[in-house]
Order: structure tokens, then sequence, then C-alpha cells
């Protein structure tokens, strides 16, 4: 209970509207970075999109994408996400999946798209 209090008294410390700023700034910085990835496919651009970005890499299976991120201390998910009919719509069964909060920085956006850079290359 500590430690959930703690987190919770840290989280409240922003406000609503300075979290969602910020995390929308890390989206937009995101996704310019991730343009920079050959074959790299986001999907959805819906208005007003919660920080989480959704994406497959050309030739390269989702689970093999979180195993490789893992590797380099990444976090990403990749399945389908309990969206099958969204992805089916895509015409794909599994993607991987980055969520972006609070606690996220353009730091780890970049280390993400250089070791996406990396895969893309050994691919």
């Amino acid at each position: 209970m500590v430690g959930l209090k703690a987190a919770i008294d840290w989280l409240t410390s922003f406000g609503r509207e300075a979290v969602a700023a910020y995390e929308t700034a890390l989206l937009e910085y995101a996704q310019e970075a991730l343009a920079a990835v050959p074959g790299l496919g986001v999907l959805g651009s819906a208005p007003g999109r919660i920080a989480v970005l959704t994406f497959t890499l050309a030739g390269v299976d989702p689970a093999d994408i979180a195993r490789r991120l893992d590797q380099e201390g990444i976090a990403v998910r990749a399945g389908h996400h309990c969206a099958q009919p969204a992805l089916r719509a895509y015409g794909l069964e599994a993607a991987a999946r980055a969520s972006l909060a609070l606690y996220n920085t353009a730091e780890e956006v970049d280390r993400l798209v250089a070791a996406l850079l990396r895969l893309r290359r050994d691919a």
C-alpha cells in the first residue's frame, strides 16, 4: 500500500493535463523518429490517440521484434493485443506495440529507433 500510495502521489503531482500534453508530445516525437526506419509501418492514425504505437517491420515476425528489442533492454509487446478484428482489417494476425507514458523519455524513443534500424539491417 505504501508503494501504491507513493506512485499515485507522484502521478497526481503532475496534473492530468500536463501528463496528457507530455505523452502527446512524446507520441509525436516517436512517430517522426520511427518514420526513419525502412519497412516500419505504424497502424492507425486516429486524432487524439493515446501514446501507443502498434507497428510492423516488413519481413520480421512481431515476436522476433519483441525478442530482439528485449535483448537490448527495450520492452514492447507482440501478438494480437486482444484486437484480432482490427489487426485482420490491416491484413495481419500480429503486430508489435510500444506504449509510451510519463516515465518514458525522448532518449528512450531514440534507443527504440536505433534498435529497430539495427534489426532492419540484420534482417
